[in-house]
């Protein structure tokens, strides 16, 4: 779901924000890829935030993610760099940092991963 200042006010809950990297390998089934165009190299790292309610969640996600990326012939990895903001934000809070953090260019959006809730 996409989340609005008018939707999270609707979701409960403290969420904690977290850091993690996304490690995207240059390979055929990649190569056209945006972040591969016009250059030579090889491997692309992004340094990402998502919010969840806790360190179990965030780890419950990394698993996940991991899971998933193996299935794609390994072209991406993910690397948990744990909580970067010690205190918890309202949803609200949250949609509110990641425009601000994006400029307004990405919409936030609240995902369910089975009984985890994140936003990112």
């Amino acid at each position: 779901m996409i989340l609005g200042h008018k939707d999270a006010q609707d979701v409960d809950g403290r969420f904690y924000e977290y850091r993690y990297e996304t490690f995207v390998q240059r390979m055929p089934t990649s190569e056209h890829f945006g972040c591969f165009k016009d250059n030579d190299i090889k491997v692309v790292k992004i340094t990402q935030f998502i919010y969840c309610h806790s360190d179990k969640d965030f780890d419950h996600i990394m698993l996940k993610w991991t899971g998933l990326a193996n299935g794609l012939l390994s072209m991406y990895s993910y690397y948990g760099l744990g909580k970067s903001h010690a205190s918890g934000f309202l949803a609200t809070e949250v949609v509110d940092r990641i425009y601000l953090r994006n400029n307004f260019k990405y919409l936030a959006n609240l995902v369910d991963y089975g009984a985890v809730e994140t936003i990112q």
